[in-house]
Parts: C-alpha cells; structure tokens; sequence
C-alpha cells in the first residue's frame, strides 16, 4: 500500500513554482529536504513526475509520494468477537496501533482492514499498547449512529488495569485534565474536583491484589478524554505497570521513542506494554460484549 498525499494549487497560488509552493503549505520539511524529494522522484503533478522548479498553475494537482520506511514490527493476532451487517467487534492486541500515525502506516490495524472494507470506520480507538475492544462501523449510517452514541456516553465500558501501589477503596475519580509539562509534550495530569480543565471521570474499583504492591483494578471511564485512565491513575498515585509515558518514570518514553531502551529499562517495566485492557462495552442496540483478558490480568 502506496503512501501518498494529493493536494490542488489555488487560484492564488498560480505561477509559484513547485518548491515555493510546497514551502509555503508544507512547513513540517525544509527547503533543502523538499529538493531531496523532488530530486529522489517522489512529486508528481498531473501524474507526471515533476522537479522543483516547474511552474504551477491553478487547479494542478500535486501528489506526494512518501519515501518507504520500515515500520516497527506490531502484532497483528487481533480476534473477532462480533460481526453482523452494520458492526465488527474486535479484540485488539496490545503493540497494534488503530491509525497511521508517525512512522506506523502499514503496520496497523485501519491499514490491514483496507484490504477487506473499501472504507474502515473506526467508532473508537485504543492507544497502540492498551489491548481490547474496538467497534468497526461497516456501513455509513452505522457509523454515523455509533459515533453519535459514544459522544453521547450512551455506551458503557469498562476497562482493566494493573497498577502500582494497593488501591483500598473505590474512587469516584472527578476532576480535570490538564498538560502535565515536562519533557513529554502530550502528557497530561489530573486534578480531582478542578474544573478549570478538561472534566473527566473515571469509577476506580480495585478487585485484586495480584502480589504485594500492586492492584488489579477495575476503571468505568464516564467520559472519554484523551489519556484519561492512565493520567488519573498516574496522578492520583497508581502508575500503570508497563506504562512508559504514565509509569514510574516518562523518560522510559523518551528513551523507547529513540529506541534506546536498555535491558534493564525493559526489566523495571516489568511488561512490553502497558497494563490497560478494554474489557467490555455495551452498546444500546446489542448486548454486552466482552475481550478475553490478557496473561498479566488473570490471578
């Protein structure tokens, strides 16, 4: 599957070459790094391969074809639950990304389902190392309604973590997500009873005690927010066990980013990822469905 981006040139861009236009719309590269491109023969217009300064004019389409990468290996031993005319039910393992995101493309899940759907359809989505259940709209309208349903929070999940620490009592955890600072940018901190940020909350409910020092328990997030199960548990004092960014300590994130995670850092995190499973999901026109839970969650 050919990576690639198709964009038209404006009225008001008639007459700029190919390099200033693409300077001019495209910052995330240089000037110098799109002549690379241009001169390794990954721009086209009208379909015709295309050097830097040819002159453009209105309604040329350019086309960008993305230099191939090697992708990290992911695992792609996703199971069924569910299926029927309008919905796919699956079960989603950890280390699979849902989308194309930095340099996953053709190692995740939408890019594998491309291949079976002529559209994927994702209603919901799980970060690349939290394992469980992702719902598949398979028509237009179903995912107009679903989606409709999980903005509404008309869908009950239900989630399983394994944490450090012995949580002892269950927290009506309400409050608001901020950014945390520091050296990882889109990590966030939650503030119990805080309105002043994003409002979430998650029911925290602990159900075992695997081994001293560690909870397994259960998290009913009310609202879905971006990183809201793993920044409440991390800021309330229970990091995810495997998590790099939420865990004992975020610069295993910055290092596994760099792939420059010792032996020793893959022993302190005690798992390849993070210890966060979607285990059930109810939605209003179908019975429950659950996710057969992972090794790390079974006593």
């Amino acid at each position: 599957m050919r990576r690639e981006a198709k964009k038209i040139v404006q009225k008001e861009d008639d007459g700029l070459s190919l390099i200033e236009w693409l300077t001019q719309h495209f910052t995330y590269l240089s000037y110098e790094e799109w002549q690379d491109r241009a001169a390794e023969g990954h721009l086209y217009v009208n379909g015709q391969l295309a050097g830097a300064e040819i002159i453009l004019q209105h309604q040329d389409l350019v086309q960008y074809v993305f230099p191939e990468i090697i992708e990290p290996q992911v695992n792609f031993d996703f199971k069924t639950i569910f299926e029927d005319e309008h919905v796919l039910i699956l079960n989603k393992p950890a280390n699979l990304p849902c989308h194309p995101a930095g340099c996953f493309f053709k190692n995740t899940l939408w890019a594998c389902l491309k291949d079976r759907f002529d559209k994927v359809r994702l209603v919901n989505r799980l970060d690349r190392e939290t394992s469980g259940i992702i719902v598949i709209a398979k028509t237009k309208e179903a995912d107009r309604r679903l989606s409709k349903q999980f903005t509404r929070h008309d869908v009950q999940k239900e989630y399983l973590a394994l944490v450090h620490g012995e949580l002892n009592e269950t927290i009506d955890a309400k409050g608001s997500l901020h950014a945390a600072g520091g050296p990882v940018n889109k990590k966030r901190h939650f503030i119990m009873e805080d309105e002043t940020g994003e409002w979430a909350e998650t029911l925290l409910e602990p159900i075992s005690y695997p081994k001293k020092g560690y909870t397994l328990v259960r998290c009913l997030p009310k609202t879905g927010r971006l990183h809201q199960i793993r920044a409440t548990l991390c800021s309330l004092g229970f990091p995810l066990v495997g998590d790099k960014m939420y865990g004992l300590d975020e610069n295993y994130y910055i290092r596994f980013v760099n792939s420059e995670l010792s032996d020793d850092d893959l022993y302190r995190l005690e798992l390849d990822n993070q210890a966060l499973h979607s285990w059930k999901l109810h939605l209003p026109d179908y019975p429950s469905f659950e996710a057969a839970i992972p090794d790390w969650a079974k006593s």
